[in-house]
């Protein structure tokens, strides 16, 4: 018996997936040998079942679509300084109004809100130190 391959990446098992429905190999023998072969390091069954349909509806590529992710959600100081700041102004100011004024992802305001509550409760407790 050949030894498993632990430290693989999804792009191989995908080449891996691609090769065989071109020769034919039936998809229940794929994920067979793969789960074989990759162990726990294997995509997940549904993932599969995914791939191999887009594989046959012609999809040709076996790296990510970066169009399908979600964007990247990044807090600079400078974000949540000025949610902050707009909170401060106008404590009935809402979500939406912040992320749209700021241009920022929602997210991001809601996050820092519950950071400053978080603030807020642990500074008004006695003997606590202030964020």
């Amino acid at each position: 018996m050949s030894a498993r391959l632990t430290n693989c990446s999804s792009l191989e098992q995908r080449g891996v997936i691609r090769f065989l429905l071109a020769e034919s190999v039936k998809s229940s023998e794929i994920l067979s040998r793969i789960q074989r072969q990759y162990g726990s390091s294997c995509i997940s069954r549904v993932n599969f079942y995914k791939l191999v349909q887009a594989f046959k509806d012609g999809r040709e590529s076996i790296t990510d679509d970066t169009e399908s992710r979600r964007p990247v959600d990044v807090s600079t100081p400078e974000a949540i300084q000025a949610v902050e700041d707009m909170i401060r102004s106008d404590r009935r100011v809402t979500f939406d109004e912040m992320a749209t004024n700021l241009d920022i992802v929602l997210d991001i305001v809601q996050l820092t809100q519950s950071y400053m509550i978080n603030c807020i409760q642990k500074s008004t407790a006695v003997g606590s130190p202030k964020c």
